[in-house]
């Protein structure tokens, strides 16, 4: 299977099966995968009609979002298969291969596959003020950090 580094000339590409997953979160968007391009080589491929994001580093490779494409979601079983099949390939310890950003609709499909699901984070809103300020008691310990 090959591997495509994404560039932005791959921003119409993406795009168009982000809009067939019309997803709300910040993670489904081309800007939140690609601003991370700093400190992850990132790839994609097409798997059974999907399309595969993957981050890499010298860690390893994992994914940042579900594979994409046209519903009925989530992607086949088969998609999944192949998608941790190249993870492993890649990565010397196979803990590091994983699927982030999973919706909570789709959590039942992942856990039939065998797969336990941990939450990392949730999505909030702020005030662009508050984050540059860090200011408030939401954060109170990026505060401290900083300090």
């Amino acid at each position: 299977m090959f591997l495509t580094g994404l560039t932005l000339e791959d921003k119409p590409l993406v795009e168009r099966y982000l809009q067939k997953n019309k997803s709300h979160i910040s993670s489904d968007h081309f800007t939140n995968i690609f601003i991370w391009s700093g400190l992850f080589q990132i790839f994609w491929t097409t798997i059974r009609e999907n399309l595969c994001i993957f981050y890499q580093d010298v860690i390893g490779m994992f994914m940042p979002l579900s594979p994409l494409g046209a519903p009925p979601l989530p992607p086949s079983a088969e998609t999944i298969k192949k998608c941790f099949t190249l993870m492993n390939f890649y990565n010397q310890n196979s803990a590091v291969s994983r699927i982030e950003n999973i919706s909570e609709a789709d959590l039942g499909f992942y856990a039939q596959l065998g797969f336990r699901a941990k939450l990392k984070d949730r999505e909030y809103l702020c005030l662009k003020e508050d984050l540059v300020n860090l200011s408030g008691d939401a954060f109170k310990h990026k505060r401290a950090g900083y300090n």
